[in-house]
């Protein structure tokens, strides 16, 4: 079992920022991922609403630069899947697939999961019509909402 001040569950945008202030106030910090650093942004193709680019920028390259600056404020990523949670006193315990964590503060990242709804078309329609995202989709209906 290993040891930490504080365990973060997903390494999306949320996970990786709350690890990097973690880690600047010197917090020993673990963050755990099942995927790989960046979470859902990395599907995101363009991101206007993120402060610092100006032009924007594709998921793919936020990802990597969030996990960047987490790495470098001594958050150590583990890759691997989170199957239970106790409580053992001030302890929090978490139990992965292939070790066991513990610290006394957990913050659960773990980010969504988009979810179809299983109705003919929607897979054909994705992107084109049929949308996961109302802030990322909502400028392509804001057109023909005002016809």
């Amino acid at each position: 079992m290993r040891d930490f001040d504080l365990i973060v569950v997903g390494a999306g945008v949320a996970g990786a920022t709350a690890a990097m202030f973690a880690g600047r106030l010197g917090l020993r910090v673990a963050v755990v991922e099942t995927m790989g650093p960046g979470g859902q942004i990395i599907n995101a193709s363009h991101i206007e609403n993120m402060p610092g680019f100006p032009q924007g920028l594709a998921g793919v390259e936020l990802g990597p630069l969030v996990h960047e600056q987490a790495d470098t404020a001594g958050a150590e990523f583990i890759l691997d899947t989170v199957e239970s949670f106790a409580i053992d006193g001030p302890q929090r315990v978490l139990t992965c697939s292939s070790e066991t964590l513990r610290a006394p503060a957990v913050i659960v990242a773990a980010g969504s999961t988009l979810r179809n709804l299983g109705v003919p078309g929607e897979a054909a329609l994705a992107g084109r019509g049929v949308s996961h995202c109302a802030s990322c989709d909502g400028p392509f209906f804001a057109a023909s909402a005002c016809a």
